[in-house]
């Protein structure tokens, strides 16, 4: 196929959709997104256009999982829910919506008219095999089979990331004030409550401490 062709009508936005929730509750990366808690990972470092060595580790894993094209959706984070379990919400219907070839990098390929400067996005499985969904904060949220997320935490260019995100937001608490109350939950939906609490024990800030700002 073409590099990526813009979905237009209803139908095909509504398989979009269904691909989409199948694995994400909605659409915020500072919130809990993963519809099943404890199928994600987090990639750090990761700014709204992903570098090329980190887009080649993140095609690689999802070719693997059988998949040569994906959905890419500009939501925004805005939505605390992208509609109900039966259908859509015209918030997300409403977002650009893309099939992309995964052989290159989609945000690398859309011409100027398509594109949504700094605005977070979904790149997810047609099938709803797995997904990433990318915030403006330094970080994305990686949804999939176990095989995929060993392929993506393997690389250098995502490892010791939980850790590396801590210690991000960690810094923003002391030296910014900033709020830091949806952590502990965030760790817990990402990473599952067993793995989500030795993760956040081995770092060794509590839950009270997190939220210290709010």
């Amino acid at each position: 196929m073409a590099p990526y062709v813009r979905l237009v009508n209803r139908s095909a936005v509504e398989n979009a959709w269904k691909a989409f929730h199948a694995l994400f509750r909605n659409a915020r990366t500072c919130d809990q997104p993963l519809r099943c808690p404890g199928s994600g990972v987090i990639l750090m470092d990761v700014r709204i256009e992903m570098t090329r060595a980190q887009y080649a580790v993140l095609a690689e894993a999802a070719m693997a999982e059988g998949d040569t094209e994906a959905y890419l959706s500009f939501l925004g984070g805005t939505q605390p829910y992208v509609g109900s379990d039966q259908e859509m919400s015209d918030d997300f219907e409403l977002g650009p919506h893309f099939q992309v070839n995964l052989g290159m990098n989609p945000l690398e390929q859309l011409d100027e008219g398509d594109r949504c400067p700094q605005s977070e996005y979904v790149l997810y499985s047609p099938r709803g095999a797995w997904g990433i969904l990318v915030s403006v904060e330094w970080h994305a949220i990686a949804v999939g089979s176990a095989s995929f997320r060993s392929r993506l935490v393997a690389s250098s260019q995502f490892s010791d990331s939980a850790q590396s995100f801590l210690k991000y937001w960690k810094d923003s608490r002391d030296r910014l004030r900033g709020r830091t109350g949806w952590i502990p939950d965030f760790i817990e939906n990402v990473y599952g409550r067993i793995e989500g609490a030795r993760i956040l024990s081995e770092f060794g800030d509590s839950r009270e401490t997190w939220a210290c700002n709010g």
